[in-house]
């Protein structure tokens, strides 16, 4: 988008591009982001976590990666790190440990989760993030905050969908292993499943509402101001399905627009969309927040599409083939809900 050529062409009261009231809502460039009606609206995108620690300058740091100094001691890192850690949404490699160092991202993740795996793909770094300028209140979407509501202590797919996971991963003879055949030692979420709803820090005022996003507002043909995506993290259950969990925003001349989508398929097993969906119209002292999930198994959804797919690998090829916008729309909504979030009339008391 030509921000110049934005800023060239002379405006009058009457165009779609005026903010509520009659008030322009020209965009200012900043760094990592824009700046527009009194919103500051950013985003970074970051390299996939590395799988170990490997940062000279982190107090965790493996003995033979630093000078020779004897590593700090592991078993007080977790409570340290966490003691240290100076607000809920701070960039993970912003946070102090106990002794003055920063943990490097790994240190810091492997501190602060209770999983027992990590997403293959986790960027660590990224984040959308909007503040609000005149109050200094700040929403955040980031993958630290996201994993910290995956259950770290049940399986609940496979508790959900025994019967079709073990036939979905049926043994080398082609018969199915029972469900008691598929325990592992740790039990966790492994699909990753979150219904993170972005990071709130204190001062937001949320509660549910019965007012709806404005749709027919966002089909409006408006210049886009500001857009950005920005991936989480991502799995691919050892070519067994996915996993991705994704934030996108746009910003028009009267309102911006954020999608939060975790997108789950299990081969053979289930299709789980949880969407959060983010609405603010410009000149309003509120947001509107609307969570859903939808959920459906394989076999109910393959028949609706007339397909009966012989194994997980011929599902797979049924779902990347497919329009995922038309099958998030074909599955049943498992639970919604909307909420209103009160712009703070104070500034926000940061740490």
């Amino acid at each position: 988008f030509n921000f110049c050529k934005l800023a060239a062409v002379p405006r009058k009261r009457s165009d779609s591009g005026l903010g509520v009231g009659g008030r322009m809502a020209f965009p200012v460039k900043i760094p990592e982001g824009m700046r527009v009606s009194g919103w500051e609206l950013t985003s970074r995108t970051s390299h996939i976590l590395e799988s170990r620690c490997s940062d000279p300058r982190c107090p965790k740091a493996p003995a033979e990666d630093t000078d020779g100094s004897p590593a700090p001691d592991a078993a007080a890192a977790p409570a340290a790190a966490a003691a240290a850690a100076s607000s809920p949404i701070a960039a993970p490699d912003e946070k102090a440990s106990g002794d003055g160092g920063k943990l490097c991202n790994f240190c810091k993740y492997s501190a602060e989760l209770e999983l027992p795996a990590l997403p293959e793909e986790v960027y660590a770094e990224s984040f959308l993030r909007l503040k609000h300028v005149g109050t200094g209140a700040v929403i955040e979407f980031n993958a630290l905050d996201a994993l910290r509501t995956v259950d770290p202590h049940h399986d609940l797919v496979k508790v959900a969908y025994a019967d079709e996971w073990a036939s979905a991963r049926a043994g080398p003879a082609g018969t199915a292993r029972k469900a008691r055949d598929l325990t592992i030692h740790k039990p966790y979420d492994w699909t990753f499943t979150t219904e993170y709803p972005g990071s709130y820090p204190p001062g937001w005022a949320i509660g549910p509402t019965d007012e709806a996003i404005d749709y027919e507002a966002l089909k409006r043909h408006e210049p886009i101001l500001y857009h950005a995506m920005v991936n989480l993290y991502g799995d691919d259950f050892a070519d067994n399905g996915e996993v991705e969990l994704s934030v996108r925003i746009r910003a028009m001349p009267t309102s911006f627009f954020v999608l939060q989508r975790l997108v789950v398929r299990v081969d053979g097993v289930l299709l789980r969309v949880a969407d959060t969906r983010l609405y603010h119209r410009f000149g309003t002292r509120h947001l509107l927040r609307e969570c859903s999930l939808r959920e459906q198994g394989a076999k109910e959804l393959e028949a609706k599409l007339g397909f009966d797919a012989k194994s997980p690998a011929a599902a797979a090829q049924i779902y990347l083939k497919a329009n995922l916008n038309q099958l998030i729309e074909m599955l049943p909504v498992v639970k919604s809900h909307t909420d209103k979030i009160e712009i703070p009339d104070v500034p926000a008391k940061l740490p």
